[in-house]
């Protein structure tokens, strides 16, 4: 179909993608743990914890080979560094999501509005979302901040402000633009009538917008 030239197999054909959301690394210097170099008990321990595990639908961007592929957690790092009287010593926090193919290949699709209607999809979050006057409100299921995680989902590659709160594991790499995004989006609005891929609408949808926009005598206007 126009308009999707650059979508990958995997985008539609995966059947879901594992997600590993916030991963929390914190070294305590007063435990022991197995050197693994010299296979001896020394101090300095690791452990290692998840906020939380997703097996479901992807988020979608740009790889670095220009393809609409899914995404996933690689890796979100909250790092944290005790001292020897256990108070925090240091903390750092590395947040990345990554373009990957996820082996879960199935002959059925998604339906157009899996993607076209997800704000999850499209990259701003889990959530539900408001779509007013050309922008995004979104109200994610994940609140990061009562969390102390931070500002953004740790689902949100991009926020209804253009804000990227993640790094890319590859360098060009990325999410959708807004604008990208908004054009992604408004197909959803016709697809509760309109879904066929073979609709005379979608072989030129944007002539088709532009006649929705002038001409207000279409069924489309009188819908409630």
């Amino acid at each position: 179909m126009p308009g999707h030239e650059k979508l990958g197999c995997q985008a539609c054909h995966s059947a879901y993608t594992p997600q590993c959301y916030g991963c929390h690394d914190v070294y305590d210097p007063t435990k022991k743990q197995l050197d693994k170099v010299s296979y001896e008990e020394t101090y300095g321990h690791w452990k290692e914890g998840r906020s939380y595990l997703r097996f479901e639908k992807p988020t979608l961007g740009i790889d670095n080979l220009d393809r609409i592929m899914p995404f996933a957690p690689g890796c979100q790092v909250y790092m944290t560094e005790l001292d020897d009287d256990l108070q925090v010593k240091q903390q750092k926090t590395w947040l990345t999501m990554a373009p990957y193919d996820p082996h879960s290949t199935r002959k059925k699709v998604a339906l157009c509005i899996d993607c076209h209607g997800s704000i999850k999809r499209l990259g701003l979050g889990e959530g539900n979302a408001q779509f007013k006057d050309g922008h995004f409100e979104t109200q994610q299921i994940y609140d990061p901040q009562l969390s102390g995680l931070g500002d953004f989902s740790l689902e949100t590659m991009i926020s209804e402000k253009g804000e990227i709160p993640q790094k890319m594991s590859r360098l060009t790499a990325r999410p959708f633009s807004l604008d990208e995004i908004n054009k992604i989006y408004r197909v959803s609005l016709c697809i509760t009538c309109h879904d066929r891929y073979e609709d005379k609408i979608y072989a030129n949808f944007e002539k088709s917008i532009n006649r929705y926009l002038e001409d207000k005598t279409l069924a489309c206007w009188n819908l409630e």
